[in-house]
């Protein structure tokens, strides 16, 4: 019993996993990206942003790349100190 409710769990997982992949594949379908200058702006605009988390010394721990990106993804205020270098 328990073992035929694992595999029916592991088969819903594997079909969210192929939905989701998917969606990504159409989005990268339609990202208008490829044309014209589309690719090199996005690429220059994710450097920049690299490089502004990179510079970020206001947080008082040492925080690694990874975990920047994703608490500015969260947290506005700690965006807007990393664009304007503002100081706390």
């Amino acid at each position: 019993m328990k073992t035929q409710l694992v595999i029916k769990l592991l088969k819903e997982q594997v079909a969210t996993i192929k939905r989701v992949l998917r969606i990504f594949a159409n989005e990268l379908e339609l990202s208008r990206t490829r044309r014209n200058n589309g690719a090199v702006n996005q690429s220059l605009l994710r450097k920049l942003a690299l490089n502004l988390l990179k510079a970020e010394k206001a947080s008082k721990k040492k925080i690694v790349l990874k975990r920047k990106r994703l608490k500015a993804l969260m947290d506005e205020e700690f965006l807007e100190n990393v664009i304007f270098e503002k100081k706390d």
